[in-house]
Order: C-alpha cells, then sequence, then structure tokens
C-alpha cells in the first residue's frame, strides 16, 4: 500500500485526552482500562487516527486491528478520531466487515498526511506500517 505512517504518542495522563480516551464507544471498559495500565506502566504507546468513508456513506463498517487489539468502526463522511495502542514498526490492518454496495472505502488521516485504502471486499485485509 503507501509509505508507513507516522503516528505520535498522545499523553493519556493529561486530563483531556484521558476523558476523550475513555469516551470512545468502540473499546470494551475491560481494553480501555489494560491499555491506560499500560501506557502507565511506559510498555504501550497510544496514538490516533482520523477514519472517515471517502464515498458513498452507505453503512460500511472497517475492523482495525492494532497491537493485538480489534475495533469495529462504521463509516460515515465525518471523520472519527480512533485511539489505538501501537507498535513502530508494526502494521494497522483494516479489514472489510460491512459493506453495502459498490465495496468498502475508507480514509485514513495520521500526523504524516492522508492515505486512502483500496477499495476492499468483504473480508478483504490492507495493511498500514506504522513508525
Amino acid at each position: 500500500m503507501a509509505d508507513a505512517a507516522k503516528l505520535l504518542s498522545i499523553d493519556l495522563s493529561e486530563e483531556n485526552n484521558r476523558a476523550e480516551f475513555l469516551a470512545v464507544p468502540y473499546l470494551s471498559n475491560e481494553d480501555k482500562g489494560a491499555i491506560l495500565a499500560s501506557f502507565e506502566q511506559g510498555t504501550k504507546n497510544v496514538g490516533v487516527i482520523y477514519v472517515w468513508d471517502n464515498l458513498g456513506q452507505d453503512g460500511d463498517v472497517i475492523q482495525i486491528v492494532s497491537d493485538g487489539l480489534t475495533m469495529d468502526i462504521p463509516l460515515s463522511h465525518e471523520s472519527k478520531l480512533i485511539f489505538l495502542p501501537f507498535v513502530s514498526g508494526e502494521s494497522l490492518i483494516f479489514r472489510g466487515l460491512n459493506d453495502n454496495g459498490n465495496g468498502i472505502a475508507a480514509t485514513i488521516e495520521t500526523p504524516s498526511g492522508t492515505v486512502s485504502l483500496p477499495v476492499l471486499a468483504m473480508g478483504e485485509a490492507a495493511e498500514l506500517p506504522v513508525r
């Protein structure tokens, strides 16, 4: 796919970042607790990406896999802020979960730029290396 995306670690000890992280609907409370504990122990980086449907909004859903954590994200034309644990040198995996016609189209924004994923079929995956 594209060159490696640069993710920047965010500081979850900062009150606004922590509140926003704890409010996300796509992670269970158990996952949030584990990520926070790992962050506080200095064993996990947490970054953010934005994701949205770059074609017709038609109910597409993607799955994002990052550092062993799986998140199902419904796509819309409005960008969604996604918190995710990451390991530099590994890849984010984006898998098509639900397609209501014409393939699953998503655009990802990271601090290093914007990447349009290839149009995915249900079950098909694309990888984005992280640096």
